[in-house]
């Protein structure tokens, strides 16, 4: 991570132009660069001083300070040599400043930072050199701070250029993360630092100090990954603590009101302080009223600022019973108090009185864990609901806590906590049952168990119905779960949110049984139900998305499946949901690698990896280290890979036993860890084990994916006609295409390769499609046909453009530089690792003219058009460097 000294500069483009641009001109004697404290003025400053000395300037820098402005003209007085300095005589010192910018002294800058704590003197004297002198001025000021008549003159006589300096925009702010924090930074931490900064890089560099030294900001998957101000430390406060100073104690009071309750009511906050004093407060610039549908709410102007006060002591204790609990209660109090008619209002009433400790009514705390639960705020939901069980909340209460924990992924607690089924009221019976199922199955490993539960439990069915269809989906019943989700859907009175969950299944099952033109329509029927019910049912497009996004990835259609998955991702990032993004940035990360991004696909599922860790995501996680296995190890990360898939096979990251339906996914990437790892013939048992496990858990689907692997990694014929036989069932592009392929590779005809290639880059393939190529172009130079051999050797580097670094056994075996002569590989091969013709010329004691000759010839026979292709086509690393040291 960069250092306090050594952050980048960045997003001062334009106010560093127009600096340099009032330097080089005639009329104006300097700039006055005004912004908000922490925007970074003395930064351009400092930058704009650099690049006038870069030129030949003389620069001078003077800092002003509120001490130092005790002292007439002592900001500017270390400008005079030491041996003619006359404290005592203040126009001494003025005369000799100014005589050190007299005639003949263009070329010379003086940089005064913070001039609006010069004492008037000092300020007199920077007007005189702007105005009257050959000088060049440029000065900073705070906005809203009052400054000496002679600095706000500069501007208003049009001596010097007054320029704004406002927040940093939200491209420079994203440059400044990813360029402070190497490895990458996930997209939900980077929007949500992104949010606190609000523009202000002082703010932004403090926040991530403080979530290094405190663990709110650390690595997981060797990704950076922001979970909150936990502990504000000295630094951080101090940026915030000149904005406090010498306020009045009521505004001070109302600051931490809206500190710890915003958005807060505007009427409530008037209510609790009177309108006076919520007009002073605006008044301070610290907060802003905005309208929030049909009420007015309060909150900090700087996002940042609220988050900073809340995590850290009471900033404005100063008044006795403003305590940080008092605060709470009295915004509790309020809002227990109102009609509470807005949804969200229970919960934030429930969650201000647990914080203050408040005596309150059981339902109080029982509404809000509810509707924490509904939200997906689960870690909330279990806290009320403790809370709740322990002001006597009973049944309700102790069920509401199973639940809370369940989702959780803490099964133990939850079997624990859960009480006795009701004997009534279907609603909290499916609950009870949902609970009980999920402890069996996830908990316990009883999947029987379970099923007998959701299948014998008298009352309502048809909640119970829906959940069955995941519980049988999850222990690869795909079939079956597609059966009971279609079977849920044609019973009518089936409530909405059974709807839509047996809508996912469904959608999910059809997909893995590659039917995706019923996954296509249960998706859009159960996106339909849940847009009618968006409060109720937050959690269902992404359910419904994701599952159908997989369903596009399986049956080949690539791009759609992004473009969902794109979508999905940028409205979990800005709404700040981890896990949604963690999902949606996964099915990104398994289209990249199904396609041969390979380079990309690791880094979008090291993202999932560390957004849904520790989340209880029913073992998504397990999915995406396997895929992240895969694709490390076809991008040539082997020891990442072999990590990653120890991972995955152990069940990293997931609660109680794992899922039958990821055993083949799991098995599929095995084989190209150990395939990239010179094992060919336990690749090809995993591959086979694989397509076993696929055919076993009923995903025909993925039994064709690892039925081609086994194609790809050597055998075929084994395999061609049962892929015939699938892409007679299967919808979708794909099957047919994989078919044809293995086809082409069994009967090693040229032709028919090349034509499967067209079709796998037609589907976004790359990676296949450029293996097909290159067994191809093989085949032609056996043959010798030098032309077609050349043609395919340029398909190959085309498509392979978008893939480096990936390498596969196919692509390991070919070698498109058989035709070339010794001194055309060893040339070639320095070409391509970035060596310009006279360095290679030097290096092998021969002329520039025939190394470029050597090229030329090379790149013919190649059937390539320069060196910026050659990377793409060389052979694995031990060969290429046996060929250079010839």
């Amino acid at each position: 991570m960069a250092t306090d000294d050594a952050w980048p500069f960045v997003g001062r483009e334009p106010e560093q132009g127009a600096i340099l641009t009032a330097a080089g001109g005639l009329r104006r004697g300097g700039v006055v660069l005004i912004g908000a404290d922490g925007v970074g003025k003395t930064s351009l400053a400092r930058q704009a001083q650099a690049g006038l000395a870069g030129t030949g300037w003389r620069t001078y820098w003077v800092a002003a300070t509120r001490t130092g402005a005790t002292i007439p003209l002592g900001a500017l007085s270390h400008l005079v040599p030491a041996g003619d300095r006359a404290e005592d005589d203040q126009l001494t010192v003025m005369r000799r400043v100014v005589d050190l910018f007299g005639a003949g002294s263009r070329g010379a800058a003086v940089v005064v930072d913070d001039a609006h704590a010069l004492d008037a003197a000092s300020a007199a004297l920077v007007y005189h050199l702007a105005a009257r002198s050959p000088a060049f001025v440029i000065v900073t000021v705070r906005a809203g701070m009052p400054a000496p008549d002679a600095v706000t003159a500069l501007w208003k006589d049009d001596v010097a250029a007054r320029i704004e300096v406002p927040p940093l925009p939200s491209t420079a702010v994203a440059d400044l993360i990813d360029r402070v924090l190497p490895g990458g930074v996930d997209g939900v931490s980077r929007a949500e630092l992104a949010r606190l900064a609000a523009g202000n890089p002082l703010l932004l560099r403090e926040l991530v100090r403080a979530g290094r030294e405190t663990g709110s900001l650390a690595l997981r998957a060797g990704i950076w990954r922001w979970t909150g101000v936990r502990r504000v430390t000295s630094r951080l406060a101090d940026v915030i603590a000149g904005r406090q100073a010498d306020l009045d104690g009521s505004v001070t009071a109302a600051l931490e009101l809206v500190a710890c309750g915003e958005p807060l009511p505007a009427a409530m906050l008037e209510q609790l302080v009177g309108p006076d004093v919520v007009a002073a407060a605006e008044r301070t610039g610290l907060i802003v009223a905005e309208r929030e549908g049909a009420r007015t709410v309060i909150r900090f102007a700087h996002p940042g600022y609220g988050e900073v006060l809340r995590a850290g002591p009471p900033a404005f204790g100063r008044q006795p019973g403003y305590g940080r609990q008092a605060v709470y209660g009295r915004l509790a109090t309020a809002m227990l108090s109102s009609p509470m008619r807005r949804a969200g209002d229970d919960l934030r009433a429930a969650h201000w009185a647990m914080l203050a400790r408040m005596a309150v009514p059981p339902n109080v705390l029982l509404a809000g864990a509810g509707r924490a639960l509904d939200r997906c705020e689960i870690g909330l939901a279990e806290r009320l609901a403790r809370a709740a069980h322990k002001a006597g909340g009973g049944w309700a209460a102790s069920l509401l806590l199973a639940e809370a924990l369940d989702r959780r992924g803490r099964y133990e607690e939850a079997a624990a906590v859960l009480p006795a089924p009701p004997g009534a009221y279907p609603d909290e019976l499916t609950r009870w049952v949902r609970t009980r199922s999920s402890i069996l199955y996830w908990g316990a490993g009883r999947p029987d168990a379970a099923d007998r539960l959701l299948r014998t439990t008298p009352g309502d069915r048809l909640p119970a119905d829906a959940l069955r269809c995941w519980l049988l989906l999850f222990e690869g019943h795909c079939a079956d779960a597609l059966k009971a989700a279609a079977d849920t859907l044609r019973t009518p009175g089936v409530p909405p949110a059974a709807r839509v969950s047996a809508a996912a299944a469904a959608t999910a099952a059809a997909g893995l049984r590659g039917d995706v033109d019923r996954a296509r329509a249960t998706y859009q029927l159960g996106t339909a139900i849940a847009g009618e019910h968006p409060n109720s049912l937050p959690w269902a497009p992404v359910q419904l998305g994701y599952a159908y996004g997989l369903g596009l990835l399986l049956s080949g259609q690539l791009a759609e499946a992004e473009r969902l998955a794109e979508d999905g991702y940028r409205m979990a990032v800005a709404g700040g949901r981890p896990v949604p993004a963690g999902g949606w940035v996964a099915l990104r990360g398994m289209v990249a690698k199904a396609s041969g991004r390979f380079g990309p696909a690791t880094a979008l599922l090291r993202e999932a990896v560390a957004l849904l860790d520790g989340a209880n995501t029913r073992q998504l996680i397990r999915l995406c280290l396997a895929e992240l296995a895969g694709a490390c190890a076809m991008a040539g990360e082997g020891e990442a890979a072999a990590l990653w898939l120890r991972g995955a096979a152990d069940g990293e990251g997931t609660d109680g036993p794992r899922a039958r339906l990821f055993d083949a996914w799991v098995e599929r990437n095995r084989a190209w860890v150990l395939a990239t790892s010179d094992q060919p013939r336990r690749a090809l048992r995993a591959a086979r084990r694989a397509a076993a496990l696929a055919v076993a858990t009923q995903q025909p689907a993925l039994e064709a994916w690892a039925l081609y692997d086994i194609a790809r990694l050597g055998d075929p014929r084994s395999v061609a006609g049962r892929l015939a036989q699938l892409a007679g069932t299967a919808t979708g592009p794909l099957p047919p295409v994989l078919a044809a392929a293995a086809g082409a590779l069994a009967a090693a005809d040229p032709s028919r390769l090349e034509q499967a290639s067209a079709s796998l880059a037609g589907l976004g393939l790359l990676v296949p499609a450029a293996e097909l190529a290159s067994r191809a172009g093989q085949l032609h130079r056996r043959a010798g046909r030098a032309g077609p051999a050349k043609g395919c050797a340029a398909t190959v580097a085309t498509l392979l453009r978008e893939c480096h670094p990936a390498r596969t056994p196919m692509l390991d075996s070919a070698d498109p530089f058989a035709e070339l002569t010794l001194r055309e590989r060893q040339v070639v091969h320095h070409a391509a690792a970035g060596r310009s013709s006279r360095d290679i010329a030097q290096l092998l004691q021969l002329s520039v003219r025939t190394i470029d000759n050597y090229l030329g010839r090379a790149y013919a026979k190649l059937g390539v058009s320069g060196r910026h292709e050659l990377p793409f086509l060389l052979p694995p690393v031990s060969t290429q460097g046996a060929i250079v040291a010839r």
